[in-house]
């Protein structure tokens, strides 16, 4: 009972922390743009999905992996003989990745179409050869159901990232290269201190090293050695081996999948900094021009960062009941979770998008000092409804244990996406870029959503939808005649003019689209308590309805 209360404690812990962690990633982006300007902006945003992707590993996807493996093994012996292995295969993925990096920057940095970035990509290598400490410590913890270690390390590794990159930022004059270089060192000193979270927590909990005593483990071998042949050393060779094979096998099959479904937004990103630029070039840019312009481009990944955490936060309430309904084999109730999942996310997804499109001017200029690029933001925003119903459908798919179907269709998606960025920026510049990311998240979405609906089997109702359409035009509305009333009266276009025109926007649309969807009752109480405030709204129009019955 005590390990279950850890566990629920730990897990609400986890999703608490992941949020937090999830909008600091996003929102440090805008001081940092506004230190740094466009250029420097953009040379981050070349960077950053290199160390994104390597973050990922370190965080989410690896160590989840391992603690599925570890949990499976039957003794300490078998957990002692796996964790070693996996050592030895992070430590070599690490070490390759570093070797890649640091000697292959040239290369890189060429691929990119600016050389000037080598030193920057040398500087996030280091962070490759803490990977395995990393993945070993949250993957044994998270095997013994405690899922503190990861959630306070990240915390504790994005607040030390985060602030040594708005010190550098602001401290910090002169070359906007050098400046970037030095502010990406807090890739691996950030790891450093998540490294010492996680150390701390495996010294003072006994939980833990129950799991890795390597002393009680050692002395079980040395009691067997008596009982063993004399071709013992090679059998235990061969066992070594065996393990170390089926590990990399079970992390092909089932790592790779882990990876490519938490990292999909940031390999977008990767696609993008060997392509936008390039592609710029191809369409008569200047250098210096084409920076900036990237820069404007890169504007759009914190907005979209934001936007798409509530259908994370949303996906993540629910899988542990996508989990429970596919393990006791009830079907009507899982599918009846999962329309509903669907469903939140539709609905919250759609309103976010066409919320940010409408107030993207305002919201432009008042994080980015101007409205530069406001159209191509508005299509790249675009991109947030498709992208919350596939997350939608990758935890149905997920809840019961499929995960070819989704690894399949993101891997096309990054493929078309390599195939046609440059294509696409060369003759339309930043808007070819927009569409074409927001086309290949749409593609990948429906292309994983209609499999998830055949089992379903439950059509939408066209009075529904209709509806629907009717609440989106009704808060479209509302927010669009802010702006045009300020307009009529002549009010300026400052910073601080937009800020009160977002802030309008903002609670006018929002209130007229939770009123009308609540009206037409289509979410239950369950699924009004998921949203901030949900609770409040569905208890006040239900004692509305009360008293008018």
């Amino acid at each position: 009972m005590k390990k279950k209360n850890d566990l629920t404690q730990g897990a609400m812990t986890l999703t608490i922390i992941s949020f937090v962690v999830k909008v600091l990633s996003a929102i440090y982006r805008i001081p940092l743009q506004n230190s740094v300007g466009d250029k420097g902006f953009y040379i981050y945003q070349q960077i950053y999905p290199i160390y994104g992707v390597a973050q990922i590993m370190a965080l989410t996807s690896l160590p989840v992996f391992l603690a599925s493996v570890i949990v499976e093994q039957e003794d300490d012996e078998q957990k002692i003989s796996v964790i070693k292995s996996a050592y030895l295969l992070f430590s070599i993925l690490g070490v390759f990745g570093f070797l890649s990096l640091y000697l292959g920057a040239d290369f890189i940095a060429q691929g990119m179409g600016d050389e000037l970035l080598q030193p920057i990509i040398r500087s996030v290598s280091w962070f490759f050869l803490l990977i395995p400490s990393l993945v070993i410590l949250r993957g044994v913890s998270q095997a013994n159901f405690d899922l503190r270690p990861t959630a306070w390390s990240q915390l504790m590794e994005q607040l030390a990232r985060v602030s040594i990159i708005l010190i550098v930022a602001a401290s910090i004059t002169g070359d906007l290269y050098h400046i970037i270089g030095v502010l990406m060192n807090s890739s691996w000193l950030a790891a450093l201190v998540a490294l010492g979270v996680l150390l701390v927590f495996y010294l003072d909990r006994v939980d833990l090293r129950n799991i890795v005593n390597l002393r009680r483990v050692k002395r079980k071998w040395q009691n067997k050695t008596t009982r063993q042949s004399s071709s013992s050393p090679n059998e235990r060779e061969h066992n070594k081996w065996h393990t170390i094979g089926s590990l990399v096998k079970r992390f092909y099959h089932e790592g790779s999948v882990y990876l490519l479904l938490a990292a999909f937004l940031v390999l977008l990103q990767l696609v993008d900094a060997f392509t936008v630029y390039k592609g710029l070039l191809d369409n008569g840019m200047s250098a210096t021009s084409a920076k900036v312009v990237k820069g404007y481009y890169d504007r759009g990944q914190p907005i979209v960062q934001v936007g798409v955490v509530f259908a994370t936060s949303i996906t993540t309430a629910y899988m542990p009941l996508l989990r429970k309904w596919f393990v006791e084999r009830d079907t009507d109730r899982f599918n009846e979770i999962s329309l509903s999942l669907l469903k939140v996310c539709g609905i919250f997804s759609t309103f976010i998008t066409v919320g940010i499109i409408i107030v993207m001017p305002a919201l432009n200029q008042f994080l980015f000092k101007d409205r530069s690029g406001t159209t191509e933001l508005r299509w790249f925003a675009l991109l947030m409804l498709p992208y919350g119903i596939l997350i939608a459908c990758q935890a149905i798919q997920q809840g019961k244990k499929q995960f070819r179907p989704a690894m399949l269709a993101l891997s096309v998606g990054l493929l078309l996406k390599l195939a046609t960025n440059r294509v696409l920026t060369a003759r339309y510049g930043i808007l070819g870029s927009s569409i074409g990311t927001t086309l290949v998240v749409s593609v990948v979405a429906i292309s994983v959503l209609i499999p998830v609906l055949k089992t379903l089997a439950k059509p939408l109702k066209l009075r529904n939808l209709l509806w629907f359409g009717v609440i989106i035009v009704a808060m479209s509305l509302g927010s669009l005649a802010i702006p045009y009333v300020f307009n009529v009266l002549g009010i300026g276009e400052s910073r601080f003019i937009a800020a009160s025109v977002l802030l309008l926007q903002a609670i006018i649309g929002a209130s007229i689209g939770l009123i009308l969807l609540a009206k037409t009752r289509w979410l239950s109480q369950f699924e009004w308590e998921l949203i901030p405030f949900g609770s409040k709204i569905y208890q006040l129009f239900q004692s509305e309805n009360s008293t008018e019955r």
